[in-house]
């Protein structure tokens, strides 16, 4: 999952980058089966992934994509987070 937004629309609302990446998050667990949803961020993106993180994704893995130096952020679907907390 991932976003591309002008600064500009970011600046006049600063919130909206979350209140997507939730909104998409959100959907993707409603109409899908898949038990988790993977992001992707470059390691100098400090802006993204403070919306990852404020969205509920956790740090799974530290890699280097085609020479890219990025870390891998997974969310869990909502029924696999409470089998999760049941075990």
């Amino acid at each position: 999952m991932n976003y591309c937004l002008p600064k500009e629309v970011v600046d006049r609302d600063p919130g909206l980058p979350t209140r997507l990446f939730s909104a998409l998050a959100d959907w993707f667990f409603e109409n899908t089966y898949f038990s988790h949803l993977v992001t992707v961020v470059r390691t100098d993106n400090r802006e993204v992934r403070e919306v990852v993180k404020q969205t509920g994704f956790y740090h799974r893995e530290s890699k280097v994509i085609e020479g890219m130096q990025a870390d891998v952020f997974q969310m869990l679907s909502p029924s696999m987070q409470s089998y999760l907390m049941s075990a």
